[in-house]
């Protein structure tokens, strides 16, 4: 679980990094409307993002390598997360919904669903 976790927040990582740099190779893939959804982001969304995305990937490192504090990084990762997708949804306009569409909308909730599920196996496994 703890290379799983590790592998996805190092992809999460990368996925921020190239958008904020706008790295053409990369974004050329993004449609009109997301990548003026992405660019024009407020800078505050864009630290929540950023802030979640590196505990994310603290938290795994952590995991991997066994550490208790693994569980507190998970679980600050998947609350930045949820505030992301959030403000993505209610405090941009156009809206993220607007934008990814139904198949982007179910990708976004099984994406909340696996970072929850890792801040959940570390919590766990903390305990035992």
């Amino acid at each position: 679980i703890g290379r799983a976790a590790l592998f996805w927040y190092a992809c999460a990582v990368l996925d921020f990094i190239l958008k904020l740099q706008k790295f053409d190779p990369y974004v050329k893939y993004l449609t009109l409307e997301q990548s003026l959804f992405f660019f024009t982001l407020p800078q505050w969304i864009v630290l929540i993002w950023g802030a979640g995305t590196a505990a994310g990937l603290t938290g795994a490192w952590r995991l991997y390598r066994g550490k208790s504090a693994a569980a507190g990084l998970l679980g600050l990762a998947a609350g930045l997360s949820v505030a992301t997708v959030g403000a993505m949804m209610f405090a941009h306009t156009p809206s993220l919904s607007q934008v990814i569409g139904y198949g982007g909308f179910v990708l976004l909730g099984a994406y909340l669903a696996l970072v929850v599920a890792f801040w959940h196996y570390a919590r766990t496994r903390a305990r035992d």
